[in-house]
């Protein structure tokens, strides 16, 4: 008998509205009940499909996909977090980067050795 997989629940925030996030490795029969069966959404920036929270309850999408899968319902205990997509960490490592002033001739230096990769 296959293991059945396992859905993992999490609370989050999303565009700026509180959702939970549905979690499980790559199955498309899994992918394909949960879209006939929820009004689960594809978030291609975060990588996983979610549900609104003001639409999401427990315990129908327990009973719902409970013959499908194992849920681990903990992370919806746990306060909502801020998750940053791929391309936010990137913009917000950019902003982050301080200039840093070179004393005066060390960049002609640098461009003298060849280090053409700072400039």
């Amino acid at each position: 008998m296959p293991q059945k997989p396992v859905i993992t629940l999490q609370s989050a925030v999303h565009r700026n509205q509180p959702v939970a996030f549905i979690k499980f490795a790559y199955d498309r029969e899994l992918i394909n009940e949960l879209k006939a069966r929820t009004n689960a959404l594809w978030s291609a920036s975060m990588k996983c499909w979610y549900i609104l929270k003001d639409k999401f309850v427990l315990g129908e999408f327990f009973t719902t996909m409970e013959s499908l899968a194992w849920i681990d319902y903990s992370g919806l205990k746990e306060k909502p977090s801020t998750v940053a997509s791929p391309v936010q960490q990137k913009q917000a490592k950019q902003q982050n980067q301080t200039k840093v002033t070179l004393p005066k001739g060390y960049v002609e230096k640098l461009k003298q050795e060849r280090y053409r990769q700072f400039f």
